[in-house]
């Protein structure tokens, strides 16, 4: 009775160790972490998705809304990871995923980048991206 008593404190404590180390991974490795992978629902320019949801809201938010694209764009506002793409009111918010131990390339205001994320629909005046990676870097 007491080696029964034993294992099964020993269970428990393997368990609760199994399910904080689960917990330490999702939290440095959120579930977007294979974003590079994941293939983009749609293809398009900042300016041709900004057009999407104003023409029709619910139409763009049932078809791209929580979902993966591939977007192009000329870079016109940077502040942290937060890229402002597209001119005037015109305007998409790629928020950039937060990637351990990884570094962001570089680049600067007027390039053209080409990045994949998660379209969380429009905002008031701007469409929103969020854990958003750069696939790669145009002049």
């Amino acid at each position: 009775m007491v080696q029964r008593s034993y294992l099964h404190k020993s269970l428990i404590k393997i368990f609760l160790i199994l399910v904080i180390i689960t917990i330490l991974i999702r939290v440095t490795f959120p579930p977007y972490f294979g974003m590079a992978k994941r293939l983009p629902t749609k293809e398009l320019s900042d300016i041709e998705l900004f057009d999407l949801f104003i023409a029709n809201p619910v139409d763009a938010q049932s078809k791209l809304g929580h979902k993966i694209i591939l977007l192009e764009g000329r870079v016109t506002e940077i502040d942290g990871n937060m890229i402002v793409m597209g001119s005037g009111l015109r305007s998409v918010r790629i928020v950039l995923q937060k990637r351990p131990f990884r570094k962001i390339p570089g680049f600067s205001l007027g390039q053209r980048l080409v990045i994949k994320g998660l379209c969380n629909g429009i905002n008031l005046n701007e469409v929103v991206v969020s854990e958003a990676i750069i696939v790669s870097v145009r002049n």
